[in-house]
C-alpha cells in the first residue's frame, strides 16, 4: 500500500485532477493494549494503520488494514482450525470442535482479547474487548458471557446491548468528534463470524458510512420531489400488503426487495437504540434463523433506516448463499415473502 500511496501523491497534474474529483483517502492510526499472553504473536498489533479509500461518485468505501492478513489461524490440539472444516465435518460439528469452551478465546476475554483505548467495560451478561485487527479506528467487541448461541435468553441480549450503549457513551466522551455509531451481529460462520462464540461488533465514526450517505441523498431527493417522507410511505404500502407492523416504538418492514432471505428493515423513532423492543424483535427472529446478520445504525439526525436483519441459511450447509449476482448485480432469494411475513410478524 505504501507504494500505491506514494504514486497517488505524485500523480501528474491532469491525473491528479481526475483523482480529486473521484477519490478521497483517509489514514488512521489505531492503538490497542495487547494482553501479555498474546504479545509473543501480536505485539506489533498494538499500533496499526487503517487506510480508508472512498469513491465519492459511486458512494463506495473500503477500509484496508493489512493486519487482517497477518492474523494467525487458531490452532486446536495442534491442528489449524481451517483443517477442521473439511468434508469430514459439517460446519456446526467443526464449530463445536474448533471452538469448545476450553479453547475459545472469547471464553477468556481478559487474557485472550486486547483492551481498547477507553478500557474494558463489563456487566453480568457481557464484556468488551478490541478486535486484534480493527476495521475502523474505534472498533470494539461486546462478547456474551455464554458460549453457545442457543443458551442466550432475552436478558443476555439486553445486557449486551446495554453494554454497547455504554461503550458509545464513553467513546464519545473520549473523542468529541465522533457523531455516529453502528452495531453489527454476525451470528454463525455462514454470517461471516470468525468465532462461533456470540459477540457484537461496535463502531464509532465521525462520518456516516458511504452507503448510508447514498441512501440519505436519495431519501432527500424523494422528499423534495414528492413532498412526502420516504419511510412513512414505505411503511404504509408494506403495512397494507401485510408485510409491515408497528411493534412498540419500532416499525418492522419485510421488504419487497430483500437483500437475501428473511430480511427485515427496522425503523426506530428515537436516536438511541430502543433496547426493550429491539430485544423482542431479535428474540422472535431467533426462532426463524440460527445464522444471521444484524446491522443497527445510531444516527443523530434521523431520516435513515435504523437497521436490518437478514438470514444466512442453514448453518450446516457448506455452500454459500451469496455469489457474483448478489455482490455486483442483484439479489437472488429463495423464500416465500408473504409466508415469512405472516409467521414472523404474527410472532411479535
Amino acid at each position: 500500500m505504501k507504494e500505491l500511496l506514494a504514486k497517488i501523491q505524485n500523480l501528474p497534474i491532469e491525473l491528479k485532477e481526475i483523482y480529486d474529483k473521484i477519490y478521497e483517502i483517509k489514514i488512521f492510526d489505531d492503538k490497542m493494549k495487547i494482553p501479555e499472553q498474546l504479545k509473543e504473536h501480536f505485539a506489533e498489533a498494538s499500533e496499526q494503520e487503517i487506510i480508508v479509500i472512498t469513491n465519492k461518485i459511486l458512494h463506495q468505501e473500503t477500509a484496508f488494514n493489512l493486519w487482517r492478513n497477518k492474523r494467525d489461524e487458531p490452532v486446536v490440539d495442534g491442528t489449524p482450525s481451517g483443517e477442521l472444516l473439511k468434508n469430514e465435518f459439517t460446519p456446526s460439528e467443526a464449530s463445536s470442535l474448533a471452538l469448545s469452551e476450553a479453547r475459545c478465546p472469547f471464553c477468556n476475554p481478559r487474557e485472550m482479547t486486547p483492551e481498547d483505548e477507553i478500557g474494558r467495560l463489563e456487566n453480568e451478561g457481557a464484556i468488551t474487548g478490541s478486535n486484534i485487527a480493527d476495521s475502523s479506528k474505534y472498533h470494539s467487541l461486546v462478547i456474551f458471557k455464554k458460549h453457545n448461541f442457543s443458551d442466550l435468553d432475552k436478558n443476555d441480549i439486553v445486557k449486551a446491548f446495554e453494554l454497547a450503549r455504554l461503550w458509545f457513551q464513553e467513546i464519545i466522551i473520549f473523542d468529541e468528534k465522533l457523531k455516529y455509531g453502528f452495531l453489527i451481529w454476525n451470528q454463525g460462520y455462514r454470517a461471516a463470524a470468525s468465532i462461533s462464540h456470540p459477540h457484537l461488533q461496535i463502531f464509532a465514526t465521525e462520518t456516516l458510512p458511504e452507503k448510508f450517505e447514498f441512501i440519505k441523498d436519495n431519501i432527500s431527493n424523494y422528499q423534495q420531489k414528492y413532498n412526502s417522507n420516504y419511510y412513512d410511505d414505505l411503511f404504509l404500502l408494506h403495512n397494507y400488503l401485510g408485510l409491515a407492523k408497528k411493534f412498540g416504538e419500532i416499525k418492522i418492514i419485510i421488504s419487497l426487495t430483500p437483500l437475501k432471505d428473511k430480511e427485515i428493515v427496522i425503523l426506530m423513532q428515537q436516536n438511541e437504540f430502543d433496547i426493550k423492543n429491539l430485544n423482542n424483535v431479535i428474540d422472535a427472529y431467533k426462532k426463524f434463523s440460527e445464522s444471521f446478520n444484524l446491522f443497527l445504525l445510531k444516527e443523530p439526525y434521523g431520516g435513515l433506516p435504523s437497521g436490518f436483519i437478514v438470514d444466512r441459511g442453514d448453518p450446516d450447509k457448506k455452500n454459500s448463499d451469496m455469489g457474483s449476482l448478489e455482490l455486483y448485480a442483484f439479489s437472488v432469494v429463495g423464500f416465500d415473502l408473504e409466508n415469512f411475513a405472516k409467521k414472523f410478524l404474527g410472532s411479535l
